[in-house]
């Protein structure tokens, strides 16, 4: 892990809900899954929640790791504020 990776664990080791915000297109979130299967084991108390574009919540719904998938047109900062999570991650470079 890079050291901004390790701050960011170190201040949310004990959430109790995690938002990966992945809003990309369809090939984007199954380049997602592999960092999905990582979080869980990283965030195991936690309820891990993923925000996709509305076509691909049918997908995420047979992704037995994460416990909720979510259609969200908010901005980034708002999908995770409104939710109550304590961590929150974008899967997006920009």
């Amino acid at each position: 892990m890079t050291g901004g990776a390790i701050q960011f664990f170190e201040r949310t080791r004990n959430a109790k809900k995690v938002m990966v915000l992945g809003l990309g297109f369809l090939g984007d979130t199954v380049h997602l899954l592999p960092a999905l299967w990582m979080v869980r084991p990283a965030y195991p108390q936690a309820e891990l929640h993923v925000a996709v574009a509305a076509h691909i919540t049918s997908f995420m719904d047979r992704v037995p790791w994460v416990d909720r998938d979510r259609f969200s047109r908010a901005t980034h900062s708002n999908a995770a504020s409104s939710g109550g999570f304590e961590a929150a991650t974008s899967s997006r470079a920009s």
